[in-house]
Order: structure tokens, then C-alpha cells, then sequence
């Protein structure tokens, strides 16, 4: 047994280490003994790890041929388990599997008597648990596992990148060559055009990025074909084992010769494989430990350790000056960024006004008295040459870690022609001719139309010239046959899906609306526009002291939006309009408390209707400038402010709280906060702290913050239950929706909950039957079966307003099974459609935070999700295999085609209650391409057919 100190932490590890006796009754006794060792007045630390060759196996599963050892050795075995707390790790981890450590040579027979046990708290931290040949001579294989600390931090999977041994092989660089070849040659051929003309796009740009992927592709073929031969034939007859082992059609006889066989063969494969490695690494050391080199000096180098750093200390705040370590990877990594951009910005003044910033830049100016000659100047202007990229490219140094594409600079330089020979040189085709090329064209096109719409915003005249442009070019300069918006439309419409430049500017808009609205580190020019803004409120919304309004999107104000009236820059205020025609709002899910507590308190979007607003008036003015509340977080913090007197003498009758007489004289002992209001100007605490417990209750409730000892149910569900509702909100960024409509919701949701488990009181086996789909005269039908001659069993066909399709009947079979049930009831529902599951456990969340965008089936998978929301038991989905004799699954499906045969539609109720909808798409989710798919979604509503079009 071995104890030792675990890093990182006061606790410590045991490990006890066994090799139990062949003989049963010996290997009985060992166990029997091994347990009492813990039953004595000073027991030795409980083991967390038992590992060894335990000469036994508990189940006959592993052992091939397959047979039971003796009863009480596997009986005192399991009692030293039981008593230990600990399991076998392996077969926890794969209970199904079949894998052996031991080849008894002589006979062939195999078993699994080498193990590793543990206790169910290190099992929890453990991964990759493996048996594979052991790297020395034996008859055992090597179990082992990855154990990890429970408090490390996240590591993610890296990005791919090319292996530097390429950039020396001469078989990859030769088709390498070939590829930027290709790629200098077509870049050529389409970079003659007129790239300035902005309906233009990046050509150029555009074959270099398909030459990185054609040589990403190319090095994963070549490094999948130089991996050595004996690597690739162990895993080939690794895999050849396990298909034997697993046949439980082939005799047992065959399978055990079949099995030693090929176990044989694998370790003496390995064997030779390490051996050939070692050889290898003693012949490099060999031959090469006495140059100065490369190998040289890195094994004359300390090797520093890489522990990762398991905590950072939470930045001090005013409220908290010792606020511990922080353990979340996220959070620490928030936490460097963070210290790593204050020490950038450390002794820079920030806060000087524009005329300043220019005064100064211009004082600076002045003050350079080198000026650049004509000659530089046009030096600057000119277009990079392939000389000066080779320059550039070559004085890069190598092993530096690969960009964000996984290229290293080296692969880079090899594919390069060097000067120095002028065949290869003078041919211009190698990758400084590429870079060349993508780089002039980066200078004089770049990303134009999107950087300056997104910063300048693209004025209407521009927009025009580009809609002209396109219809010219749609119609050759003939007049129009179709009006535009019909060809804006989706092929399946009628339209050519032809760009909408508007649309396109509008969801440029919506991508600058949500990187205003992200709170977490914020841009500063953000804060400007807060700033200008907050200076331009109508006076309707009464707003009457500017440090009360904070943000119009958190509040009940808005900023004026006309030119005259606004200070506010023409792109802002665009942004501002089209942030109001999309229905861009606060539409947040049970906010968490921090939300809450960061919310503004004036002007509160969530304030009771019908209640009188508090946001202006004497105490309102004295809680803003005495007493600095300006969030819910400090309304609460000062309305629960208790009052703790200063140390001198006072009466019994006097009491501990602040108070003061008639006079505003302070008569009794007052806490050193109390003071110091007192003298900014407040001339009655109490009613201050009563003001501010008012506004807390004109709040809804949703908006209300919780006091401490309501504390929260969220504990109670039970671990496999998972929340049917909205993603809660837990940051004021993720309360924005966009594509809403309907009056904004003020209440939270009940909570209903869906489950993939296979437990329930009421089964039900539904089914869609499709017939001719693809055609006009496609059908479908839906099927739904309780049991046998139940009369909630239903037959039907969908109506034919909703598509004809398979995965239309299949959400509408569970649609009509759970409105045949009672909302109170628990549900299992037997479905053979992934793509239902799917749609409606793990794929709904997403769904409906990019409202539907990305996902088909809207019409009828969406009442499904509202009735669902709605119910309080409990909705269970299975998966079965479809066609495979189960007698529900083919109930409902014979059900289903008998619906579909139907001359007509039944009626299926389709209602969606407006409290259990999800108003439009969560903003900070939304990517540009998203956004214009919605604008187009909403300007295509409102498009009326064409005759023509719906005639053919």
C-alpha cells in the first residue's frame, strides 16, 4: 500500500497494489484476510485505487471459454469490495464489453483477471479506461485510466494543424506544388476583371481559401498514409478481435483458437513496434548527444513544469476587499483578459473630449518635422511586389505555433520559389505569387461595402444604385416582367433569391445592435452612444434627470430618432429604426438574481401598469444624488441597510437606530454611512429607505428580487428531469429578442418537464404514413394507438393545408396523442421518428432561440412544444425501431396508412396560446445571415402571390 500528498491540494491518495494466489481456497483466504486487516482497533487508511492480478473473475463473461469460478472466492472477494466502497472501473465503464488481460499460451484460453477497483468518488474524475499489449515482454496486458482532478480547469480540443514533418516530405510538397499551381493560375485568370465595381465580389480571396482547405485535405490523406504499417495492421487485427470475441454464433472451440490466435499475434506485433521505436530514439541520441544542436541544447534544458493553474484570485471591489479564488475556467479566463487589458490601457487618460483629442493630435503633428518625400509617398501607394512577400514570408522565424487556419510558416516557406534559382523563380507559380495576389486585392477591394455599411451605414442613394445595378443585370436593360420582391423569393416560391441589399443593410444594422447590447466588456464608443442618447429623450416619456436614463433597451424611454432632433450619428439612429421594425425587446425567462439586481431601477421596464412611476420628485432625487441608487442591486442593498451605531455612551432608553427630532439635529448615535448622507444633503433617512422599498414593489414579479430565505425550488427536481421551458436568462445580454410581436410578457412561465427515460403510466404508439411524397397529389396520415379497441385510438390524415410529408404526420400523430390525454397524466410516448425526438428535446432550445430559421415543420412542431410547456405530468419519448414486430409500433402504423387514405383532411387543432409561444429569436445568437433570413422571412410575408406563379 502506498500513500502520497495529491498536488494542488492538503488530501492524499492510497493505492494498494495485489496479486491474489491461483489455488481457490488460497485465493478465498487471501480475500477473507485482505478484509479483516480493516477490522482491527487501528485500521489502515481505506485504499482509494486496489489494482493487481486478482487470479479470479466475478463474472463468466470474463473468461473465454466462458465458465464460473469458484462461489466463495467470488464471495469474499465482493465482501472486501463492500466493505473497501469500491468498483471495477473497466466494467462500469463498458458493462457490455468484452475484453481480456491474461492468455494462458498453452491452451488458448483468455480471462480478465487483471482489474482496477476504485471508489465511486475517483470513478467520477476518471476516463479512457483501456486495456492494450504491454510495451514489455509478458503474458498480462496493461489496464489503465485517466484520472483527473475534479477542479481543473476545461481544456478544449485545439484546432487542427499541420504537422512541421511535412514541410520535408518530398511526396506531399510535389502535389502541394501542383495545387498552388492550379490555385496562381486561376487567381490570375479571375482577378482580371474590374474587382473595384462594389457588386463585385473577392475572387481572389476566394481560390486562396480553397487552396488552404486542398492542402488541409491533401496533408490529412498523407499523414494518415506515412502512419507506419505495423500501427495500422495492430489496429486492424485489434478490430478482427473484438468481431470474434463478440460472435456468439461461432463455436466456442473455433472462437477461443480463433482469439489466442490473433492476441498472439497482436503483442508480437507490438513488441516489435516498440522495439523498432526504441531502437530508433537510442540511435538519434547515439549519434547526435555531443553536437551543438538542436537535440543538444533542448536536453541540456530545464524541464519546467506545465502544471495548468487551477485558480485566480477574484478582482477587489469596494464591497468585497477579499473576495477569494475563482475556480470556473471560464470565469479565470475572463478574469486574465480582463488583467491583461487593464495593464494595456494602465496610465492612459481616456476622458478627454473630441476637440481635445484633436488639439493634441494636431500639437503632435506639428512638432514632426521629417516630411516624406513625393518619391515615398508613391513608395506607400504602390502595390506590394512578389520580391517584398518573399522578404516578408522568409524573415518570419520558424517554430512558432500556426496561425488560426493550422498552417505553420514553415509549410508556408517550403512551398515557396527561392531567388537564388531563377527557373523556379521566374516561373511565378509558387505561394509568394498567391499571397501576392490576395494581398493587392485585399488592399484595393477589401471588405468595403460590409465595413463601411456596418461603421458609416450605407445611404439610400447607394442602396438604389445597387438595386438598379441588379435589375439590370437580372433583365439585360430590359423593363422589369416580375416586380422585385417576387424575385427576392425563395425558389420554391416562385423567385430567383436574389439579394436584397436593404435587407442585407438591415441585418448589418441588427449585428451593430448586438454588439451594443452585449454588457460583458462593452465597446467604449457603446457608451457614447449611451451618452448622446440619453440627451435627446422626448419629453412625453418624462424623463428628468439624465443620470437616470442608463439604456433605452433596459428602460421604458426612447430617443428621439429624427435628424433634427437627435444628436445621435445618422448610422445609430438607422439602427435605432430598424431595431424598432423588427421588434428588437427585453423578452428574458425567469432572470436570474444578478439580472435583477443589474437592471436600472428608474424607468424599469417591468414597473406594475396601473401603478404611478416614482421615477421623479424630491425622493427620487435625493435616493440618485445622496445616495447613488441608480440599480435594483443598490435599492435593495439600501432599503435592507442596518443601521450600526458608533461606540460612546447612550441611555437605556435611547435607541440603536439612526434617528433625528423635528429640526433635522441628529439626537441619538447614527452609523458612519448615515452620517455621511446626512451631510451630502438627505434630510430624512427613513422615508428614503420607504421610498425605496415602494419602488421594489411596484416592480413585477418577475422582476422583483427574491429576499434570501425564499430562497429557490430549482434543487427539487428530480437529476434526470429536464426544464420543457425557455433557457433561463442569466446576463442582461441574453435578454434581447428580436422578430418579436404581441405585447411583451411580465410573468414567468409554469415549469413542465419532458424526459428520454423509458418510464410512465400511460404508453402510447404513434405513427405518419406517407404516400407519393414529392408530388402534387402526395398524402399522409397520422396514427395513434392506445391499446387494443381503446377508443382514443385515432386514425387520420393531415390536413392539406400542412405539408404532405412523412415528418408532418409524425408530429401530428404526437400532437393528437397528447391532447387525447389529460394534462395531469404521465405520458410515454413510442415513436420510430428521430427526427421528432430530436426536434422536440435536444435540438428545441436552439430552435427556438433563432425562431425557427434553421428548422422545417414549423406548423406542426410547434403546437407540440406549446401543449408539452403547458402540461404539469410528465412527457416521456422512446425510440423504437420501426417495422421490427412490435405490436404498438405496427398498430399505429396500419393506422396511419389507413388515414392516409382518406379523400380529406381531418381538422386538427393547431391553436398556440400566446403565454406558452416564445416571442421571436435571442439576439445574442443571431449571426448576420440569420438575421437577413428573418428580415426576408417578414418582407416575404407581406409579398402578395403572383397570379402566374400559383398558376403553374
Amino acid at each position: 500500500m502506498v500513500q502520497f500528498p495529491w498536488k494542488n491540494s492538503r488530501q492524499h491518495r492510497t493505492i494498494l497494489a495485489v496479486y491474489a494466489p491461483n489455488s481457490s481456497r488460497e485465493n478465498e483466504s487471501f480475500w477473507i484476510t485482505l478484509a479483516s486487516k480493516w477490522d482491527g482497533p487501528n485500521p489502515p487508511p481505506r485504499p482509494d485505487i486496489m489494482l493487481g492480478d486478482t487470479n479470479i473473475v466475478e463474472d463468466s463473461l470474463d473468461r473465454l471459454p466462458i465458465r464460473r469460478d469458484d462461489p466463495g472466492a467470488v464471495s469474499a472477494l465482493r465482501g472486501l469490495k463492500r466493505k473497501l466502497g469500491i468498483v471495477d472501473g473497466w466494467r462500469d465503464e463498458n458493462p457490455d464489453g468484452i475484453q481480456y488481460t491474461y492468455l494462458q499460451e498453452t491452451t488458448g484460453s483468455q480471462s480478465r483477471i487483471d482489474r482496477i477497483y476504485v471508489t465511486p468518488k475517483i470513478l467520477r474524475t476518471t476516463r479512457e479506461w483501456l486495456v492494450e499489449p504491454s510495451d514489455i515482454h509478458t503474458d498480462h496486458s496493461l489496464v489503465s485510466f485517466h484520472y483527473y482532478d475534479p477542479g481543473q480547469p476545461v481544456h478544449g480540443n485545439g484546432r487542427a494543424t499541420i504537422p512541421l514533418w511535412l514541410a520535408k516530405d518530398e511526396k506531399f510538397l510535389k502535389k502541394a506544388k501542383c495545387l498552388v499551381r492550379s490555385a496562381v493560375e486561376e487567381a490570375r485568370m479571375v482577378a482580371g476583371g474590374d474587382a473595384e465595381t462594389p457588386e463585385k465580389t473577392y475572387p481572389v480571396q476566394e481560390v486562396y481559401h480553397a487552396l488552404k482547405v486542398s492542402l488541409h485535405c491533401w496533408a490529412k490523406v498523407r499523414v494518415k498514409d506515412a502512419q507506419p504499417k505495423m500501427r495500422r495492421r495492430i489496429e486492424s487485427r485489434k478490430k478482427e478481435l473484438k468481431k470474434v470475441v463478440n460472435n456468439k454464433e461461432m463455436p466456442e472451440r473455433e472462437r477461443v483458437e480463433t482469439a489466442a490466435a490473433i492476441e498472439t499475434e497482436i503483442r508480437s506485433m507490438h513488441m516489435r513496434h516498440h522495439s523498432t521505436g526504441k531502437d530508433r530514439t537510442h540511435l538519434k541520441y547515439s549519434s547526435e548527444n555531443e553536437i551543438v544542436g538542436k537535440l543538444w541544447v533542448n536536453g541540456s534544458k530545464e524541464d519546467a513544469t506545465r502544471d495548468p493553474i487551477m485558480a485566480l484570485k477574484k478582482p477587489q471591489t469596494e464591497s468585497d476587499p477579499n473576495p477569494g479564488l475563482e475556480y470556473n475556467s471560464k470565469k479565470m479566463a475572463e478574469i486574465a483578459r480582463d488583467y491583461h487589458e487593464k495593464l494595456q490601457e494602465e496610465g492612459m487618460y481616456n476622458h478627454a473630449s473630441d476637440e481635445e483629442e484633436e488639439q493634441t493630435h494636431r500639437e503632435v503633428l506639428n512638432t514632426i518635422k521629417k516630411r516624406l518625400s513625393p518619391e515615398q509617398v508613391q513608395t506607400l501607394d504602390s502595390r506590394l511586389t512578389r520580391g517584398e512577400v518573399h522578404v516578408a514570408l522568409m524573415g518570419v522565424p520558424n517554430e512558432k505555433a500556426p496561425g488560426v487556419d493550422g498552417y505553420p510558416i514553415e509549410i508556408l516557406k517550403a512551398l515557396a520559389a527561392s531567388p537564388k534559382r531563377p527557373e523556379e523563380w521566374e516561373a511565378e507559380d509558387d505561394m509568394t505569387s498567391i499571397l501576392t495576389l490576395t494581398y493587392n486585392e485585399i488592399e484595393r477591394v477589401g471588405g468595403r461595402t460590409q465595413f463601411k455599411t456596418r461603421v458609416q451605414g450605407m445611404p439610400q442613394e447607394v442602396e438604389k444604385c445597387f438595386e438598379k445595378m441588379i435589375t439590370k443585370f437580372v433583365w439585360n436593360g430590359r423593363m422589369p416582367a416580375v416586380n422585385a420582391e417576387t424575385l427576392r423569393l425563395p425558389h420554391e416560391e416562385g423567385g430567383f433569391k436574389i439579394l436584397d441589399v436593404r435587407a442585407r443593410n438591415e441585418a448589418i444594422d441588427l449585428m451593430k445592435l448586438k454588439q451594443y447590447l452585449t454588457f460583458e466588456l462593452r465597446p467604449r464608443w457603446t457608451q457614447i452612444i449611451d451618452h448622446l442618447l440619453s440627451r435627446n429623450i422626448p419629453t412625453t416619456h418624462r424623463v428628468r434627470d439624465a443620470d437616470a436614463a442608463q439604456n433605452m433597451f433596459l428602460q421604458s424611454w426612447e430617443a428621439a430618432k429624427q435628424e433634427k432632433k437627435s444628436e445621435a450619428p445618422a448610422s445609430i439612429r438607422k439602427m435605432l429604426k430598424t431595431a424598432r421594425k423588427y421588434g428588437v425587446r427585453a423578452e428574458p425567462f425567469e432572470p436570474s438574481e444578478d439580472v435583477k439586481a443589474e437592471m436600472p431601477l428608474w424607468h424599469h421596464i417591468g414597473w406594475k401598469k396601473g401603478i404611478r412611476r416614482r421615477n421623479n420628485g424630491a425622493r427620487a432625487d435625493c435616493l440618485r444624488s445622496t445616495h447613488e441608487v441608480f440599480t435594483v442591486g443598490d435599492a435593495v442593498e439600501f432599503s435592507q441597510r442596518e443601521h450600526e451605531p458608533e461606540e460612546q455612551p447612550m441611555s437605556e432608553s435611547e435607541s440603536s437606530e439612526c434617528s433625528w427630532d423635528g429640526n433635522n439635529d441628529r439626537t441619538h448615535t447614527c452609523c458612519e454611512m448615515c452620517t455621511i448622507e446626512t451631510l451630502k444633503g438627505c434630510d430624512d433617512m427613513k422615508r428614503c429607505q420607504a421610498e425605496c422599498k415602494r419602488l421594489l414593489l411596484g416592480l413585477n414579479e418577475m422582476w422583483r428580487p427574491l429576499a434570501e430565505e425564499e430562497g429557490s425550488d430549482s434543487d427539487s427536481q428530480e437529476t434526470r428531469d429536464e426544464e420543457y421551458n425557455r433557457s433561463k436568462c442569466s446576463s442582461r445580454t441574453e435578454m434581447f429578442r428580436v422578430f418579436t410581436a404581441g405585447p411583451q410578457v411580465h410573468k414567468n412561465q409554469g415549469k413542465s418537464r419532458v424526459h428520454t427515460s423509458t418510464t410512465g403510466d400511460i404508453n402510447i404508439y404513434t405513427d405518419g404514413s406517407g404516400m407519393n411524397p414529392g408530388y402534387e397529389e402526395a398524402r399522409a396520415g397520422v396514427g395513434v394507438w392506445f391499446g387494443p379497441e381503446d377508443e382514443r385510438n385515432y386514425s387520420g390524415r393531415v390536413p392539406e393545408n400542412l405539408p404532405q410529408t412523412n415528418n408532418s404526420a409524425e408530429a401530428l400523430a404526437v400532437l393528437v396523442a397528447l391532447q387525447k390525454v389529460p394534462g395531469k397524466e404521465n405520458v410515454v410516448i413510442h415513436t420510430d421518428s428521430k427526427f421528432v425526438i430530436d426536434s422536440l428535446t435536444t435540438a428545441r432550445e436552439k430552435t427556438e432561440n433563432t425562431d425557427w430559421l434553421l428548422q422545417s415543420n414549423k406548423e406542426t412542431l410547434e403546437p407540440i412544444i406549446s401543449k408539452i410547456r403547458r402540461r404539469r405530468g410528465k412527457t416521456t419519448f422512446k425510440k423504437v425501431k420501426g417495422h421490427s414486430g412490435i405490436k404498438g409500433n405496427e398498430e399505429a402504423d396500419r393506422l396511419a396508412g389507413e388515414g392516409a387514405e382518406k379523400p380529406l383532411g381531418d381538422k386538427i387543432n393547431l391553436r398556440i396560446p400566446k403565454d406558452a409561444r416564445v416571442q421571436g429569436a435571442k439576439l445574442s445568437e443571431m449571426t448576420q445571415a440569420l438575421l437577413y433570413k428573418g428580415i426576408r422571412r417578414a418582407k416575404a410575408s407581406k409579398t402578395m402571390p403572383r397570379r402566374k406563379t400559383v398558376a403553374h
